[in-house]
This record gives structure tokens, sequence and C-alpha cells, in this order.
């Protein structure tokens, strides 16, 4: 896994400007994951992955689905 700069991290949490933060650290968004291109990248692994395996679609859309549920509780 590549290791990111402060300021990749900052560009890519905070995109609108708003400063999400919890304890001087900044929250990530269902938002950011969507556009990140590694998260992307291992979401499209593991749902080859589990439809190998016979499961149905959890790619983007279920990931996307499920982090919106999260993001409300």
């Amino acid at each position: 896994m590549n290791k990111r700069s402060e300021e990749q991290l900052n560009a890519m949490v905070n995109p609108n400007g708003s400063d999400l933060t919890v304890n001087g650290y900044r929250l990530v968004t269902v938002d950011d994951l969507k556009r990140d291109a590694e998260s992307i990248a291992m979401l499209q692994a593991a749902n080859a992955t589990m439809k190998a395996l016979g499961y149905t679609e959890h790619g983007q859309r279920h990931a996307g689905l499920v982090g919106n549920i999260a993001q409300n509780v």
C-alpha cells in the first residue's frame, strides 16, 4: 500500500474546505472514499473475489449503501 503525504490526505479528506476533525484528526467521508483510486481498486478486487465465491455484488454500490447507513448511526 502506498503511503500518502499529509498534504495528499488533507486534499482528499477536505475537498470542499470544511474542517471535519475529531481530536485533531480529519474525518474521512463516504464521498472521499468514492473518489479515492486505492479504495476503488480494493473494492473491485474484493468484489471479484466475492463473485468467484458465488456471492452477489459487493462492490462500490454496496459499499456506498453500507457507508451511508454507518454514517447515520
